[in-house]
């Protein structure tokens, strides 16, 4: 994975939250700063010496769960309501 593709990851879950919240990117609530370090994701998947890495992080923001994985797919699902009824 190139740093350019790392790097895009953080936009591509604005892009996707926005466009999910019918919101241009800049109009968002919350900063993803706000809620994970963007350059620490950024850097998680980064390709080293030895090749890529693998995993997969998965985080909260503005009512979604947000999915990353090794494979540069950014997976972003609308967080289940409440099982009691509360939209706490």
């Amino acid at each position: 994975m190139s740093d350019q593709s790392t790097e895009t990851v953080t936009l591509n879950i604005v892009e996707q939250i926005a466009t999910q919240k019918d919101v241009d990117p800049t109009e968002l609530d919350r900063p993803l700063h706000s809620v994970i370090d963007t350059s620490a994701l950024n850097r998680l998947f980064r390709s080293t010496k030895d090749g890529p890495r693998n995993g997969k992080v998965t985080f909260d923001y503005m009512g979604h769960t947000v999915h990353v994985f090794d494979t540069d797919a950014v997976v972003v699902e609308p967080r289940a309501s409440a099982p009691n009824g509360n939209s706490g």
